[in-house]
């Protein structure tokens, strides 16, 4: 599967390789690593985290002291207009 981002990923990936830290990636469709990831789940490839948020909703990142992160998503619903 081609969309046009397979050259940042790959550069994403490996500059990720070289920092000591976590570093997360927030985009609307899911990672090529984990096709069938559900919305406002994150996916974890080394240091490297994919999140794709929940469609019409909010998602919230928290970190705590230790460096564990929370994902937390709440889709609206929708009102009749």
């Amino acid at each position: 599967r081609r969309d046009g981002f397979i050259e940042v990923r790959q550069q994403l990936l490996r500059l990720a390789k070289q920092f000591s830290g976590r570093i997360v990636l927030i985009h609307r469709s899911p990672p090529f690593s984990a096709p069938n990831a559900s919305a406002g789940s994150l996916h974890w490839e080394g240091n490297f985290g994919h999140l794709m948020p929940a469609p019409g909703g909010w998602t919230r990142l928290t970190v705590d002291e230790e460096g564990m992160l929370e994902v937390t998503s709440t889709i609206m619903a929708r009102t009749a207009s």
